[in-house]
């Protein structure tokens, strides 16, 4: 580079492309819940491959989709009182992720 610069790349303290850390990191990633959406980011800036991403996000998924099953199983004689907790948690979602996408949907006519 000019003038004796170095690029971002070169500094970077972050693993290498494609590191043995960013394929594990994925598939423990997978099983936390606010992680799980963002997880693709590093591992897309880290360039882990898509073999290895695909694998280590099965091996994740399916921890995570095994222990939902595990709890669902557990608690079916008691469905009745899950419900009475989870019922309100999720109409408080589902108002959420609605007036959020109107306003947005809405927001983005009067830019037009």
């Amino acid at each position: 580079m000019a003038n004796g610069s170095t690029s971002l790349r070169q500094n970077s303290t972050a693993p290498a492309a494609g590191s043995t850390a960013t394929a594990p990191a994925v598939m423990f990633g997978r099983v936390v819940p606010i992680v799980r959406i963002l997880i693709s980011l590093p591992a897309g800036l880290f360039r882990l491959r898509l073999r290895r991403f695909v694998l280590f996000t099965a091996i994740g998924d399916t921890v995570w989709n095994g222990a939902l099953t595990a709890a669902g199983y557990a608690l079916r004689s008691r469905y009745a009182d899950v419900a009475d907790y989870m019922n309100p948690a999720a109409g408080i979602m589902l108002t959420l992720v609605a007036t959020v996408y109107v306003a947005r949907a809405f927001g983005r006519r009067k830019d037009r």
